[in-house]
């Protein structure tokens, strides 16, 4: 199977401006997590150098320093774009393989008409729709 980059015609490429008040983090990180997800989709190597290159002229456009886009693209073009696509082992942990169980004695809507089985009063909720409303009332 052969797969390349797609970018619909209206992209426009405005990436973060490196110049922004966001966390520098954030900005030094997102030119190099572009070109993994190129690496991931291109299949041929040559597809992920021009993809690449385009992109990093757009984050150069927008303010990203050479020596970061330099150091994104030896980081990326090393990668090995098997790995990447393989799928990752999650470890089982208690969260993931326990399930919930609604016990019997669990009512699972507290507006429900149905009273819980260990419920000794068996006493249906209040119907409020038909009270007066309260406040000022005539004759007080």
């Amino acid at each position: 199977m052969y797969t390349t980059l797609y970018t619909k015609p209206t992209d426009i490429h405005d990436y973060l401006l490196y110049s922004s008040a966001n966390p520098r983090h954030c900005k030094d990180n997102t030119s190099y997590s572009q070109l993994m997800r190129i690496k991931k989709i291109c299949t041929k190597d040559a597809d992920f150098i021009n993809n690449a290159k385009m992109i990093l002229e757009h984050f150069h456009r927008r303010g990203y320093p050479l020596k970061l886009l330099k150091t994104s693209w030896e980081k990326a073009k090393n990668l090995n774009r098997e790995a990447l696509v393989k799928p990752k082992q999650i470890a089982n942990t208690p969260t993931q393989n326990s399930s919930f169980q609604m016990g019997t004695d669990c009512n699972p809507c507290p507006l429900s008409r149905q009273t819980r089985p260990d419920d000794q009063s068996n006493q249906q909720p209040d119907d409020h729709r038909n009270q007066q409303p309260r406040g000022n009332q005539a004759g007080t």
